[in-house]
């Protein structure tokens, strides 16, 4: 009886941490475009997708770790592009 009501009402952290995920996904990643060039644009969706399929994973050790995936994104957006500006000299 693993699908039943009970189940679907304990499980919302999950539903609420890869939704939260994919708007990272909308916002800051999508608007990258405007500050990287292709070749970089291409690693930092690598880099989201895998972040994705770790999110999604994480339901099988706690409910509750997939809401650690947005910030965690957000953090990897962030360390993403201050070292393509300090490496790369990537600006808007």
């Amino acid at each position: 009886m693993n699908g039943g009501p009970a189940a679907r009402t304990r499980d919302w952290p999950v539903a609420v941490g890869v939704i939260l995920y994919l708007v990272t996904g909308l916002f800051p990643y999508a608007a990258t475009g405007l500050l990287v060039p292709p070749v970089g644009l291409v690693g930092l969706w690598v880099l989201w997708l895998i972040g994705l399929v770790v999110t999604f994973s994480l339901r099988r050790r706690s409910r509750w770790l997939p809401l650690l995936g947005a910030p965690m994104s957000l953090a990897a957006w962030a360390v993403y592009l201050t070292l393509g500006e300090w490496l790369f000299g990537w600006t808007a």
